[in-house]
């Protein structure tokens, strides 16, 4: 498994390093491995939405919680639906 640590995430998503602490601290974002911090594939591609939101349309970070709650959401209905199809 490939961890990625807190410096590379920051330099990859062009991210600021007090960013990515309050995101971790509001837990926008749950580090595989929070010793380190230590991120995963499905950390950084988490970390690439909240990125792109924030960058890109200038989302604040209370509504990257409800977006991203509701993005979960989807993929758990889309889940459930797989199952019942099965």
């Amino acid at each position: 498994m490939t961890r990625f640590e807190f410096h590379f995430v920051c330099e990859e998503l062009n991210l600021e390093q007090e960013t990515l602490q309050r995101w971790i601290e509001s837990r926008l974002i749950q580090p595989s491995d929070p010793s380190g911090p230590f991120f995963d594939e499905e950390d950084l591609s988490r970390l690439r939405l909240l990125s792109d939101m924030k960058q890109l349309y200038g989302t604040n970070d209370e509504s990257l919680e409800v977006l991203l709650h509701l993005i979960d959401q989807i993929h758990h209905l889309t889940a459930e639906i797989k199952k019942l199809k099965s």
